[in-house]
């Protein structure tokens, strides 16, 4: 880790946590819990598909990882492997 100072240590986040943070935890923030930060029929599909599990990764591999696919309001906007998004 480039700063291993302590009071740094003692603010990280696991995989988990900064993923709630920036889906369940915004959404509810913007008081939009109802329709946002989950997936669920009838909310507003934001997905990211990477190439490998974030919750798995080392910081390093984290950051290596690439964009496979991004869906916005349930619609593909971003596609980098059509076998993955159902293209020909």
């Amino acid at each position: 880790m480039a700063n291993d100072h302590p009071a740094v240590l003692d603010q990280l986040l696991t995989a988990e946590q900064g993923l709630r943070a920036v889906t369940v935890d915004a959404a509810h923030a913007l008081g939009d819990e109802m329709r946002r930060g989950h997936l669920a029929s009838g909310t507003l599909g934001y997905v990211t598909v990477l190439s490998g599990d974030v919750t798995s990764a080392t910081p390093d591999e984290i950051r290596a990882l690439d964009v496979i696919a991004t869906i916005v309001d349930g619609i593909v906007v971003y596609c980098s492997e059509t076998e993955v998004c159902g293209g020909d």
